[in-house]
């Protein structure tokens, strides 16, 4: 028997679990002494609730060896083929904790692929090894599929509200009070097993479009249903849908929460979509975008006053400084918006270095 293993991170819900037949390891969430397991003792609904009343930040602690050590005793006991998809190696030490876990056992029948992924691009993931086990294809076919999958996972978010990367240490309070000002809403992706900066727009319709226009790059295979996830903010999600309807009209269109192990890190207010191209499709996302994306002067793969570069967000991310030197980019303004424009410009350089921290940091 083949068995599908996940973790929290992927934001499916108990139910649809069970409804896959889909086993699924819970991710600890930490708000000061209080602990709590994923998904089991903290429900996506009470996270917000709780992270709307702390004064700092929670933390996620990754899957422990030894827990996966007892995990994959009984998997072995029951004669299982297990293919385990968890949160990628590069936002977690989760997987590191599975493989040497399974290391210790000599256990031959546990398959560890990195998913590279997290959140609803995870849950698409598993949501396809469920139908693979389903049409019997055996637990190694299942992750040579699935490797083949995952570099052609796409998915495009806005950040609307930086208050909870400000709370996190990775933006200081000054940028944070400059791109409100300015109304920014960074664009990530996943790139790589770790969120990518790839744009930026002035408010959350010009974040639609600019979203809308890196999905058009690519068509969209119809093998796959596409994915609408946010973050707690289902108002946002609607109007979203509604501007993307043309292009998800006839298509299998999935809805799904954006948890604990994300939200932790970002806070409410992240909203995207998850699509697939065709086989052969390659990932853009690194481009100049217009005044209705935000304003002229984007360099590649940048956003203003965001360092171009990766992020780490898994259970035990920590920030890394950011680095001097790199220059922030800011739409430019003519007449007196101009000069307000300048007069934030030379405050950001001069405290930040033009520069806000969504470095690479792997824990």
């Amino acid at each position: 028997m083949v068995k599908i293993v996940t973790d929290s991170s992927c934001d499916l819900s108990l139910e649809r679990c069970a409804e896959l037949g889909v086993e699924m390891l819970p991710i600890t969430v930490n708000f000061g002494e209080e602990s709590y397991r994923a998904n089991v003792d903290l429900t996506t609904e009470d996270f917000y609730d709780k992270l709307a009343q702390a004064k700092e930040l929670p933390h996620t602690a990754q899957i422990t060896p030894a827990f996966f050590e007892k995990k994959f005793k009984e998997y072995m006991e029951a004669g299982d083929q297990v293919v385990c998809l968890f949160i990628s190696s590069q936002m977690s030490g989760t997987l590191q904790s599975a493989t040497v876990a399974k290391g210790m056992l000599g256990a031959t029948n546990i398959y560890l692929p990195d998913t590279l992924n997290v959140t609803f691009a995870l849950g698409l993931l598993v949501e396809e090894a469920v139908k693979m086990r389903d049409r019997g294809l055996s637990a190694p076919q299942i992750v040579e599929e699935i490797g083949q999958l995952v570099p052609r996972v796409r998915l495009w978010a806005l950040i609307e509200d930086l208050k909870y990367l400000k709370m996190g240490g990775r933006l200081s309070a000054s940028s944070a009070l400059v791109a409100s000002i300015l109304g920014i809403c960074p664009i990530i992706t996943l790139k790589d097993g770790l969120v990518e900066v790839v744009g930026k727009a002035r408010g959350r319709k010009a974040a639609f479009a600019a979203i809308r226009k890196l999905v058009e790059k690519e068509p969209i295979s119809s093998d796959y249903c596409v994915t609408v996830g946010h973050a707690n903010v289902p108002e946002n999600r609607k109007a979203f849908e509604a501007y993307m309807s043309d292009l998800l009209k006839n298509r299998e269109v999935h809805i799904q929460d954006i948890g604990s192990i994300v939200g932790t890190h970002t806070g409410p207010g992240v909203l995207g979509d998850l699509v697939v191209p065709p086989q052969g499709g390659e990932q853009g996302g690194e481009e100049d975008q217009g005044e209705g994306h935000g304003g002229p002067g984007l360099r590649q793969g940048q956003a203003p006053g965001l360092v171009q570069g990766a992020q780490s967000l898994g259970p035990g991310a920590q920030p890394a400084p950011a680095e001097k030197g790199q220059q922030a980019v800011l739409p430019q303004r003519g007449g007196r918006g101009g000069q307000l424009h300048k007069l934030l410009v030379a405050f950001f350089e001069k405290n930040h270095g033009g520069t806000l921290p969504f470095q690479k940091s792997v824990p």
